[in-house]
């Protein structure tokens, strides 16, 4: 994860490099062993630089990270590979985490106790947060979300941050950095990007069927290619509710897939013709909408933002006041 994210800088040193523990002398270094495995298997789910930045970015002391006597809520403990260095920074009683699985939770609270740490891990749904603790200055979510719950920005305190990597139908992987106002909203932009396992009450439906029967060729304008960075699908994400992007690529070649719930799909390569299912002709779609991103200049990822309001969520460019769509 950029470390901007928290207004960190880059210097702070890894505890974990390609799923190896490396020493460090802080109280925490048993935890980190232990989970060093866990890391692993998570790592593939997760990009490497994603998962213990919000460790690190939750510890280091910088302003807009933890502060002394800050209280911070965690959704999703899993192993308490981030419950440790909180606990360690603030300590133990001024650290809550959530977790849906009860064994998960289980566990992790006996590795945090064998290492000396007890912050009050809840057994329970991340969505909801936890209110009975709140407020919270900081929170942070190690696990992906299709929208902020309104639920765990009421449960922030003014001034305080939120940290958390939004995950819609069009796009994952781009953590968002949220200010929490005194009239309730909270909002921010998107900072780099990690992919991270979903809440399990946020995961995305399975894609339907798909209306195969209405096969036809288009051909196609825009280099499937293009449509891969960031920015643009943030821009998209916005612009088409509904429809699902996954792409693969094999060298230089690079194949997009576009479906929608009701059995509308494309499927483009580069250098052949799309292929189109369904009522809808999606591959035009997103080339028109691709087209609009190159006349705004094709800003990037970090041009981004979210404000999180009771009645809802928008996406803007560069500006809360420029509102690309409600998500």
């Amino acid at each position: 994860m950029d470390r901007r994210l928290l207004g960190l800088s880059n210097t702070l040193p890894l505890l974990l490099r390609d799923g190896r523990a490396v020493a460090r002398e802080t109280p925490t270094e048993g935890v980190w062993r232990q989970l060093a495995l866990a890391y692993q298997l998570a790592a593939s789910f997760a990009t490497r630089a994603g998962y213990p930045d919000w460790a690190f970015a939750a510890v280091e002391k910088q302003p807009a990270a933890a502060r002394d006597g800050d209280r911070v809520l965690e959704i999703g403990t899993a192993t308490g590979y981030v419950a440790a260095p909180l606990s360690e920074r603030l300590g133990s009683d001024r650290v809550v985490s959530v977790e849906i699985d009860a064994a998960l939770s289980q566990r992790a609270a006996a590795t945090l106790a064998d290492h000396g740490f007890s912050p009050r891990l809840v057994v329970g749904d991340g969505a909801e947060g936890w209110e009975e603790g709140a407020p919270y200055d900081r929170l942070i979510s190690t696990c992906a979300l299709r929208h902020i719950p309104y639920a765990l920005v009421r449960q922030v305190a003014p001034g305080g941050l939120i940290v958390a990597p939004p995950a819609r139908a069009f796009w994952s992987g781009a953590p968002v950095r949220l200010s929490v106002e005194d009239n309730g909203i909270a909002r921010g932009p998107f900072r780099g990007g990690a992919s991270y396992m979903p809440m399990r009450s946020h995961r995305l439906p399975d894609a339907g069927p798909v209306d195969s029967g209405t096969a036809r060729p288009w051909e196609a304008v825009t280099d499937p290619g293009h449509l891969l960075g960031l920015g643009f699908a943030l821009y998209a994400g916005a612009r088409l509710p509904g429809v699902t992007m996954s792409h693969a690529e094999a060298g230089t070649a690079v194949t997009v897939w576009l479906q929608d719930a009701a059995g509308s799909a494309a499927v483009a390569a580069t250098g052949e013709s799309v292929g189109e299912c369904g009522e809808r002709n999606l591959w035009p779609e997103v080339e028109a909408v691709y087209a609009e991103y190159v006349t705004l200049g094709q800003p990037d990822g970090d041009s981004f933002g979210l404000s999180v309001t009771p009645t809802g969520q928008e996406v803007w460019l560069r500006s809360p006041r420029t509102v690309i769509a409600a998500v």
